[in-house]
């Protein structure tokens, strides 16, 4: 790095170069991106922060945190694919049976390459209690949102989260599993 300044302290923690935001207050406006606008999060941002950082910076932030987890998750699929390895990670869940739902809907971009995409949205849970007359509460739900993608194409996410167990549950059922 010769010519260049650089500030130790920076280094010393790890922050990025010209990025104003602490990593926890990067975590926090991606949180706040997802629930809220961007210029709501400003305006609840405002009383906290000296210069809170307007919508447009809090977009780009969302946006490259979004694009680092989906190239995280492109790589363990593709591992996924590649050799049927699952991510290595503790404290998976086993659900016997593990019900999900899904469904997609197809959406018309601008300024892409591509002029549709499919955003596909399913549902894991392990079963139903009864929390009234007639009224059920879904045990465990988690929900996997992602674009596109072919027929039988694994949530790396998913199987992250619930270990795949291929006894079938009813006569003619295919586990997807590994």
């Amino acid at each position: 790095m010769q010519g260049k300044s650089r500030f130790l302290l920076d280094c010393a923690l790890g922050w990025q170069p010209r990025v104003r935001a602490t990593p926890a207050l990067q975590l926090l406006l991606a949180q706040l991106g997802s629930e809220f606008s961007y210029r709501q999060v400003q305006r609840i941002l405002a009383p906290y922060c000296q210069t809170p950082p307007s919508h447009a910076t809090i977009q780009k932030r969302v946006a490259s945190l979004g694009k680092a987890c989906h190239q995280k998750e492109e790589e363990a699929r593709r591992q996924l694919e590649k050799d049927g390895a699952l991510p290595e990670q503790s404290g998976r869940k086993v659900a016997s049976p593990l019900f999900i739902e899904a469904d997609g809907v197809f959406i018309s971009l601008q300024r892409a390459e591509q002029w549709k995409a499919e955003i596909k949205l399913a549902y894991a849970y392990e079963g139903k209690e009864p929390i009234g007359k007639g009224r059920f509460a879904l045990v465990g739900k988690e929900a996997f949102v992602g674009r596109g993608g072919g027929r039988g194409k694994r949530s790396s996410a998913m199987v992250s989260l619930y270990s795949p167990d291929p006894t079938p549950i009813a006569p003619g059922f295919k586990c997807c599993g590994p």
